[in-house]
């Protein structure tokens, strides 16, 4: 999905009882520069779907953002608690 402000999200999920999700897929978001670039493509595209649920998925992730709607692959692909 492409936002107006030109930014692309990976996926707009629509769940069979109507319920959207916004949802970015990352490797490291380590590097500062990927994750504003991961958040502000959420950030944007929330504000043209202000009802749809966000969710980045990434393999790395440093401490400080291991807060929703940041969330390890592995926890979200085995629905492990954070």
């Amino acid at each position: 999905m492409l936002t107006i402000g030109g930014y692309e999200v990976d996926l707009l999920a629509t769940m069979p009882n109507g319920e959207q999700w916004l949802v970015q897929v990352c490797l490291d978001l380590t590097d500062p520069q990927t994750r504003q670039r991961e958040l502000l493509a959420l950030q944007d595209a929330h504000q043209e779907r202000p009802q749809a649920r966000c969710l980045l998925l990434a393999l790395v992730i440093p401490s400080i953002l291991a807060v929703p709607p940041v969330t390890k692959v592995k926890t979200w692909l085995l629905g492990e608690p954070s």
